[in-house]
């Protein structure tokens, strides 16, 4: 009788803890997809300038993904050119190390934890370059007055597009130092 009980408790408490995974596919966030493979989400949240050439929108992922272990994660998409060149997860809310997860199970990607830094409750901060594309990965715990909360962003980015930021923002810093 125990052995059943046992077998049941823990097939509740897997299926519980799947409910609130992610369940969602989140293929369409990916660098270089098209503007308009986002309409249904950008009827609700609108683009807004980020600079000259460059739109963003922000949204909960429970928008797109319904309840899940990413809860009070926020994602911005940026396009230029009607293509998605920057797409950034900010999480401060849900559950810790959710975009890490999210990043090595949904994408692939294969960040490596620092176990030494995860210990210490020091930052952690990973960079994967590939296919023209920068992935990273950073986690901040809150020492002190701010022990219990965290900080955690996951981070693609067109290295193409990145280096045009760059060089229009160094631009825009000469010229104002200019004036």
């Amino acid at each position: 009788m125990m052995k059943k009980l046992f077998i049941f408790s823990s097939f509740l408490i897997l299926i519980m803890s799947s409910a609130h995974a992610i369940n969602c596919n989140l293929d369409i966030f990916k660098i270089n997809k098209d503007k308009s493979q986002f309409k249904e989400i950008l009827k609700v949240f609108p683009t807004r300038q980020a600079m000259e050439d460059i739109e963003v929108t922000n949204f909960p992922i429970e928008y797109y993904c319904g309840d899940s272990e990413a809860n009070g994660t926020i994602i911005s998409i940026f396009f230029m050119k009607d293509k998605v060149v920057r797409i950034i997860y900010g999480n401060s809310i849900g559950k810790e190390r959710a975009l890490f997860n999210i990043a090595n199970e949904k994408y692939k990607i294969g960040f490596k934890e620092n176990q030494k830094l995860i210990n210490a409750k020091e930052p952690e901060n990973y960079a994967i370059k590939k296919n023209k594309i920068y992935y990273l990965y950073g986690r901040k715990i809150g020492k002190n007055e701010n022990e219990g909360k965290f900080f955690e962003v996951l981070e693609f980015a067109d290295i193409e597009t990145e280096e045009i930021i760059a060089e229009k923002m160094s631009k825009i810093e000469e010229n104002e130092t200019n004036n």
